[in-house]
Protein backbone atom coordinates (compact mmCIF):
# COMPACT_ATOMS: atom_id res chain seq x y z
CA UNK A 1 0.00 0.00 0.00
CA UNK A 2 1.43 3.55 -1.03
CA UNK A 3 0.76 5.28 1.71
CA UNK A 4 1.13 2.72 4.97
CA UNK A 5 4.41 2.87 6.69
CA UNK A 6 5.86 1.26 9.81
CA UNK A 7 8.49 3.00 12.12
CA UNK A 8 9.92 1.79 15.90
CA UNK A 9 9.22 5.02 17.96
CA UNK A 10 9.04 6.35 21.55
CA UNK A 11 6.38 7.69 23.29
CA UNK A 12 7.93 10.96 24.82
CA UNK A 13 4.29 12.08 26.35
CA UNK A 14 1.39 10.36 27.74
CA UNK A 15 -1.94 11.75 29.69
CA UNK A 16 -3.69 9.05 30.71
CA UNK A 17 -6.76 11.37 31.31
CA UNK A 18 -7.06 12.51 28.17
CA UNK A 19 -6.07 8.87 26.88
CA UNK A 20 -4.02 10.34 24.09
CA UNK A 21 0.15 11.07 23.68
CA UNK A 22 3.01 11.97 21.73
CA UNK A 23 5.67 9.44 19.84
CA UNK A 24 8.80 10.34 18.38
CA UNK A 25 9.58 8.01 15.46
CA UNK A 26 12.76 6.93 14.02
CA UNK A 27 12.32 9.14 10.90
CA UNK A 28 12.22 11.91 13.44
CA UNK A 29 8.65 12.83 13.16
CA UNK A 30 6.01 13.86 15.59
CA UNK A 31 3.13 11.45 15.78
CA UNK A 32 -0.07 11.77 18.07
CA UNK A 33 -1.93 8.70 19.05
CA UNK A 34 -5.19 7.92 21.16
CA UNK A 35 -6.09 5.02 23.34
CA UNK A 36 -7.98 3.72 20.14
CA UNK A 37 -4.99 3.58 18.55
CA UNK A 38 -2.97 1.62 21.36
CA UNK A 39 -3.89 -2.35 19.85
CA UNK A 40 -1.42 -3.84 22.83
CA UNK A 41 -3.42 -5.61 25.10
CA UNK A 42 -0.50 -6.81 27.40
CA UNK A 43 0.67 -3.40 27.80
CA UNK A 44 -0.68 0.12 28.57
CA UNK A 45 1.10 3.05 27.01
CA UNK A 46 3.69 4.96 29.18
CA UNK A 47 6.19 7.54 28.66
CA UNK A 48 9.48 6.01 27.78
CA UNK A 49 8.33 2.80 25.84
CA UNK A 50 9.86 1.91 22.57
CA UNK A 51 6.94 0.97 20.53
CA UNK A 52 6.21 0.35 17.31
CA UNK A 53 3.90 2.77 15.23
CA UNK A 54 1.72 1.42 12.32
CA UNK A 55 0.27 3.56 9.84
CA UNK A 56 -2.44 2.42 6.58
CA UNK A 57 -4.96 4.33 4.93
CA UNK A 58 -7.60 2.38 7.26
CA UNK A 59 -6.39 2.67 10.87
CA UNK A 60 -2.79 3.82 12.99
CA UNK A 61 -2.22 1.16 15.49
CA UNK A 62 0.46 1.55 18.46
CA UNK A 63 2.29 -1.33 20.85
CA UNK A 64 5.04 -1.95 22.44
CA UNK A 65 7.92 -3.07 20.12
CA UNK A 66 9.24 -6.43 20.98
CA UNK A 67 13.26 -7.26 20.36
CA UNK A 68 11.63 -8.98 17.26
CA UNK A 69 10.90 -5.78 16.12
CA UNK A 70 13.80 -3.34 17.00
CA UNK A 71 15.42 -5.97 15.38
CA UNK A 72 13.83 -6.17 11.78
CA UNK A 73 13.79 -2.34 11.88
CA UNK A 74 17.94 -2.14 12.54
CA UNK A 75 18.47 -4.77 9.88
CA UNK A 76 16.56 -2.28 7.64
CA UNK A 77 18.42 0.43 9.10
CA UNK A 78 21.98 -1.04 7.75
CA UNK A 79 21.01 -1.64 4.44
CA UNK A 80 21.27 2.36 4.14
CA UNK A 81 24.13 4.13 2.62
CA UNK A 82 24.52 6.53 5.48
CA UNK A 83 25.97 6.74 8.62
CA UNK A 84 24.00 9.89 9.27
CA UNK A 85 20.65 7.58 8.85
CA UNK A 86 21.46 5.23 11.16
CA UNK A 87 22.63 8.09 13.87
CA UNK A 88 19.05 9.43 13.28
CA UNK A 89 17.39 6.45 14.01
CA UNK A 90 19.37 5.71 17.25
CA UNK A 91 18.63 9.29 18.51
CA UNK A 92 14.93 8.63 17.82
CA UNK A 93 14.98 5.53 20.31
CA UNK A 94 16.63 7.78 22.90
CA UNK A 95 20.17 7.08 22.23
CA UNK A 96 22.77 10.08 22.83
CA UNK A 97 25.67 10.62 20.91
CA UNK A 98 28.81 10.78 23.05
CA UNK A 99 31.52 10.29 20.80
CA UNK A 100 32.28 11.39 16.94
CA UNK A 101 35.82 10.49 15.52
CA UNK A 102 36.42 11.36 11.94
CA UNK A 103 39.50 10.67 10.40
CA UNK A 104 40.76 10.72 6.57
CA UNK A 105 38.24 7.85 5.42
CA UNK A 106 37.10 6.40 8.55
CA UNK A 107 34.26 7.38 10.91
CA UNK A 108 33.22 6.12 14.24
CA UNK A 109 30.44 7.03 16.55
CA UNK A 110 29.46 5.67 19.97
CA UNK A 111 26.21 6.54 21.35
CA UNK A 112 24.62 5.52 24.67
CA UNK A 113 20.91 4.78 26.15
CA UNK A 114 20.16 4.30 30.07
CA UNK A 115 16.61 3.61 31.05
CA UNK A 116 14.61 1.09 33.10
CA UNK A 117 17.85 0.20 34.82
CA UNK A 118 19.53 -1.43 31.76
CA UNK A 119 22.58 0.68 29.49
CA UNK A 120 22.69 -0.04 25.94
CA UNK A 121 25.61 0.88 23.30
CA UNK A 122 25.84 1.76 19.52
CA UNK A 123 29.09 1.57 18.25
CA UNK A 124 28.95 2.91 13.94
CA UNK A 125 31.95 2.15 12.24
CA UNK A 126 32.29 3.46 8.79
CA UNK A 127 35.19 2.69 6.54
CA UNK A 128 35.59 4.28 3.12
CA UNK A 129 32.21 2.59 1.76
CA UNK A 130 31.51 -0.32 4.29
CA UNK A 131 29.57 0.85 7.60
CA UNK A 132 29.29 -1.85 10.54
CA UNK A 133 27.27 -1.07 13.40
CA UNK A 134 27.54 -3.23 16.91
CA UNK A 135 25.18 -2.99 19.68
CA UNK A 136 25.81 -3.87 23.28
CA UNK A 137 22.82 -4.29 26.00
CA UNK A 138 24.70 -4.14 29.78
CA UNK A 139 27.94 -5.27 28.19
CA UNK A 140 26.47 -8.22 25.88
CA UNK A 141 26.59 -7.57 22.11
CA UNK A 142 22.69 -8.20 20.58
CA UNK A 143 23.69 -6.97 17.29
Amino acid sequence: MKNSFTFIGMIYQYNADEQSGLIMLSDGSNKTFTNDDWVDRLNSPSVGQKIVYKNSANAIEVKVATQDDINEASSAKKESKSVDEHLEYYISLGFKLVKDIKNDASRVLTLRSFARGESEEVIIKEDTSKIDIVRTLNGKVVS
